[in-house]
């Protein structure tokens, strides 16, 4: 091969290298405009985070921890009321328990005594015919 033609060759190598290094950067350019694009979202997204990281925790931890009291200073209240009234409901029932007993005796007595009041009964009915019918 001749001088002419390696450098043709040469020459025509080059130029395509320059080509593809051109394609090559094209690219690197085309990445680093996007890795741009991400890096500008990633600070929009991370001033976002600490938003919401100081909304955490400046607005919505105190709060929960406010209702977190309330509800057990709730909680402890209604189970000390609950506690009365279970102790009420106790009492309760045990009076009605004695008064009732109370009443059954009272009842048991009144029906005794509501059968002698018809066995005398029925003895005067008998004497009151009996007289009736002496006379």
């Amino acid at each position: 091969m001749d001088n002419g033609k390696l450098f043709e060759l040469m020459e025509k190598m080059y130029v395509e290298m320059q080509q593809g290094f051109k394609d090559v950067n094209g690219r690197i350019d085309g990445l680093e405009k996007r890795i741009d694009g991400l890096e500008k979202r990633f600070d929009g997204l991370e001033k976002e985070v600490k938003k919401v990281n100081f909304t955490i925790e400046n607005d919505i931890k105190p709060k929960i921890s406010v209702l977190f009291e309330g509800y057990s200073s709730n909680k402890e209240e209604t189970e000390r009321k609950l506690e009365e009234v279970i102790k009420e409901q106790r009492e309760t029932k045990e009076i009605l328990t004695l008064s009732i007993k109370s009443l059954s005796e009272d009842i048991k007595n009144l029906n005794e005594k509501m059968d002698k009041v018809e066995k005398v009964t029925m003895k005067n009915t008998y004497d009151v015919e009996y007289l009736k019918l002496a006379k």
